[in-house]
């Protein structure tokens, strides 16, 4: 699957995802994939800023 690339990573603020917000996360990855509860993939964040990361695509 091509979602296979990023790593998965649960976000407790679901509303700021589906309304692609700017987030901050701790990541390595430059692009990680947002996921939900059940491990569905809400949206590909990439890294703006240090541990500041912008909405690249939504998914759902």
């Amino acid at each position: 699957m091509a979602l296979d690339q990023y790593p998965f990573i649960r976000y407790p603020d679901l509303s700021a995802i589906k309304n692609g917000k700017p987030i901050m996360l701790d990541s390595e990855k430059d692009r990680v994939c947002l996921v939900d509860q059940e491990q569905k993939a809400l949206a590909i964040y990439e890294r703006e800023e240090g541990n500041l990361f912008k909405s690249k695509r939504g998914l759902w």
